[in-house]
C-alpha cells in the first residue's frame, strides 16, 4: 500500500491517495509513508482525515508542501458508503 501511494505522488505531486489496510491507523499510514520517503528528504507527510481502525477506504495523504492543502481537502463533499451481508440459515 504503501508503495504503491510513493508511485503515486509523482503522478499527483504532493498528495497520494492510499487505501488504508484493516487494523492500520492514519497515522500508521503516514509513519510508514514518512520512512519509505526519508530518501528523498521529506520531512513533512499528513493525512486528511481519519478512518475507524476497524474500516478500510481512501486516505488522502499529503507531503511536503502539499500538507498546506489538509484542510481543503477535508473541507470537501463526501460520500461514504458500505455493504451489509445477512445470512439466513
Amino acid at each position: 500500500y504503501v508503495t504503491a501511494a510513493c508511485n503515486r505522488l509523482q503522478s499527483y505531486g504532493n498528495r497520494a491517495h492510499s487505501v488504508r489496510p484493516l487494523e492500520w491507523t492514519s497515522f500508521d499510514v503516514c509513519g510508514k509513508l514518512r520512512g519509505t520517503l526519508k530518501p528523498w528528504k521529506v520531512k513533512k507527510v499528513g493525512h486528511a482525515g481519519t478512518l475507524d481502525p476497524m474500516a478500510t477506504g481512501l486516505l488522502v495523504v499529503c507531503t511536503g508542501a502539499g500538507t498546506k492543502f489538509v484542510d481543503d481537502y477535508q473541507a470537501m463533499e463526501k460520500e461514504y458508503s458500505g455493504r451489509q451481508i445477512y445470512r439466513v440459515w
